[in-house]
């Protein structure tokens, strides 16, 4: 029977990045990820927190290493993994962390950044024409082309 493990998340990451080598120098990376699930309930919205374990292995965690920062919002896919060790008190633990194959960042105050910027754009541009229409100058729309200057193609000659 085949199994399927792929599991995608979105949210932000809670702590940063927790970087630890073996003795073969092999890396591995560990952070907190958290999303948040709306549901609504009746006319109320109602949002629970869900927290993921991340672990990168190998090159990816010396390359994603500067971008690992709490608050960061990031689109991790992977699969799951199950970990079980026995903690100080002798109580077998288990433990399930994603094990991250992709990895997409984006800090939210720069995108809001780059959308304040935009609307601050879009709003010099309409007072720019108003502006321009207040001063009676006309706005020069593109000029379509007419049917003279349009190639005429035999469509029976086409070869599909």
């Amino acid at each position: 029977m085949i199994s399927f493990n792929k599991i995608t998340i979105t949210g932000h990451i809670t702590e940063d990045m927790i970087i630890k080598m073996t003795q073969n120098r092999f890396l591995i990376g560990t952070f907190g990820i958290c999303y948040n699930e709306v549901k609504k309930i009746g006319e109320e919205f109602k949002t629970t927190p869900h927290f993921f374990q991340v672990k990168v292995f190998g090159d990816k965690v010396d390359y994603i290493k500067d971008r690992v920062k709490k608050g960061v919002y990031c689109l991790v896919s992977g699969k799951l993994l199950t970990e079980r060790y026995t903690n100080h008190n002798g109580v077998e633990v288990i433990k399930v962390v994603l094990q991250a194959e992709d990895l997409s960042f984006e800090d939210k105050r720069q995108t809001q950044a780059r959308k304040i910027q935009t609307l601050q754009e879009i709003q010099e541009r309409k007072t720019q024409i108003i502006d321009n229409k207040k001063l009676g100058e006309s706005i020069k729309l593109p000029q379509v082309s007419s049917q003279e200057e349009l190639p005429i193609i035999d469509v029976d000659s086409m070869p599909f």
